[in-house]
């Protein structure tokens, strides 16, 4: 995936466009789960980074599912980009469901598009033969580029991938690790999702080298497959509240936000955050819970 300049057309990069000279803070489409019956506040969780590198705009994307299209329709965000990368955690239909649209307006939009398959046999495999439903193998195998291409086009120091406990079972998702190196210092910033790798997030949070630990978290136990921390396992399990510093929650239920930020945990936000839309989601999750509240103990609410 060769950097190829466009013609300067002297437009000033949009706010969402960040070197990566000094961190490496992602920006998320989306950043909610649909958990326990209750609507999906934040969207599907999707996240990427923007860098401007040798005369390029580049993006680097993490997952794209769900709703990611509609977002991604909003936003606007592949306006100007030159170049840009696809990592998929694994295969849940709101994690890739929407890689042929993503596909589709790149060749819109001449954009260079690229797959960053992750190197464990079973995990690649999943993605491809998921993929190919919609896209031709020959696409697919076109886009594949390796670590090293991104380390060029996101002016990084390295690119790893960690294969973490997804239902604890047989399937595995695959954390992206990103290693930034300046002439002063060298950080990681990790993208993992839907996942209950305690082991994984003790060793990445100890790093010194860690900056962000971008981890999915849900309010409950489990959704029904324990495939996502619960917040209170994840409290009792990082008590030190400088190094809760360190992790960004995301693909989360409503309440994660507020319960995360009490507890010394940053949260991740969706761009185009709109209030009013979510007081009302809200205020249609209480009254639900209140109604089953009311069917369980046999209490009337007055509406």
């Amino acid at each position: 995936m060769a950097a190829q300049a466009k013609k300067n057309t002297g437009a000033r990069l949009s706010s969402n466009v960040e070197t990566t000279e000094a961190h490496m803070k992602l920006s998320f489409l989306g950043c909610g789960a649909k958990m326990h019956g209750e609507p999906n506040l934040y969207g599907n969780n999707s996240a990427f980074l923007k860098t401007e590198h040798k005369g390029t705009i580049n993006m680097l994307m993490m997952d794209c599912g769900g709703k990611t299209k509609a977002m991604l329709r909003k936003t606007g965000v592949l306006g100007g980009v030159d170049q840009l990368v696809l990592f998929i955690t694994h295969t849940h239909p709101d994690h890739i469901n929407q890689v042929p649209y993503l596909f589709e307006q790149c060749k819109k939009k001449s954009i260079e598009m690229g797959l960053l398959l992750p190197p464990f046999t079973d995990q690649r495999e999943d993605i491809i033969g998921s993929l190919t439903r919609n896209i031709p193998h020959r696409e697919i195998e076109a886009a594949a580029i390796s670590p090293r291409d991104v380390v060029d086009m996101m002016n990084l120091h390295d690119v790893d991938f960690r294969l973490i406990d997804h239902h604890g079972k047989v399937v595995q998702s695959v954390a992206l690790v990103l290693d930034k190196k300046t002439f002063r210092t060298q950080s990681k910033t990790i993208f993992a999702t839907d996942h209950n790798d305690e082991k994984f997030i003790l060793e990445a949070i100890n790093d010194e080298r860690l900056e962000d630990l971008y981890t999915s978290c849900t309010e409950k136990e489990g959704n029904g497959n324990g495939s996502h921390l619960p917040f209170g396992r994840l409290k009792i399990l990082v008590p030190d509240r400088e190094l809760r510093k360190k992790i960004c929650l995301m693909h989360m239920t409503h309440n994660i936000p507020d319960l995360g930020k009490k507890e010394g945990f940053r949260t991740a936000d969706k761009l185009l955050y709109d209030p009013v839309f979510y007081k009302e989601q809200i205020r249609k999750i209480k009254y639900t819970r209140l109604r089953e509240q009311e069917n369980n103990n046999g209490i009337e609410i007055d509406e």
